[in-house]
């Protein structure tokens, strides 16, 4: 009897060992590994856009390009700040150049053939004409109306900087997509009749 319970208990912690993978870690028929993330392909991102201040004569053209590589950001463009007041040509209240610095968060809502709808939110440096630099937070939305692909924020660009929002007013940003590896299937050539 005592053999029988020996044995049992013996039985018992090899297959809690081998449940629990502590068994020379690993299973019962081999290794336990965590499955892989796919990788996120690098993501191409272009926009000319108009932003302002809501109620305010304060309006921004900006135009930028980059690409998203998986948790990094590299992307830059330049803007005009000027006060939309009165009779054009309208006063500029400064112009320079935007350089990304630190991706934020990238989310795709969808694809539509080789692009992309989704948002990204990276910190910016601007770079005014004076050579002062201001950090801010820009957020780039993509929607394409064409695949039903909204993400529920306007399509455009919005700046966040020294405590004042810029927000979009008009413009086209784009997530382009690499296209798929995957060589296209050769036609099936038509049967003879």
């Amino acid at each position: 009897m005592k053999r029988r319970v020996g044995f049992l208990v013996l039985v018992a912690t090899v297959l809690a060992l081998l449940l629990t993978g502590l068994f020379a870690g690993t299973a019962a028929f081999g290794s336990v590994e965590e499955p892989e993330e796919p990788e996120m392909p690098d993501v191409g991102v272009t926009f000319v856009a108009v932003s302002g201040i809501a109620g305010e004569p304060h309006v921004v053209l900006l135009e930028g390009s980059g690409v998203i590589e998986g948790d990094e950001v590299e992307a830059m463009g330049a803007f005009t700040h000027f006060f939309a007041e009165g009779p054009a040509p309208h006063p500029i209240v400064d112009s320079g150049t935007w350089e990304a610095t630190e991706l934020v968060s990238f989310s795709i809502l969808g694809t539509f053939g080789a692009h992309a709808a989704g948002t990204l939110v990276m910190d910016v440096i601007v770079t005014r004409s004076d050579g002062s630099q201001v950090p801010a937070t820009m957020i780039v939305n993509c929607n394409i109306e064409a695949a039903g692909l909204d993400t529920g924020m306007p399509e455009g660009v919005t700046i966040m900087a020294e405590g004042a929002v810029f927000e979009p007013l008009g413009g086209a940003t784009l997530f382009s997509m690499p296209a798929d590896p995957a060589e296209p299937e050769e036609p099936e050539e038509p049967e003879d009749l």
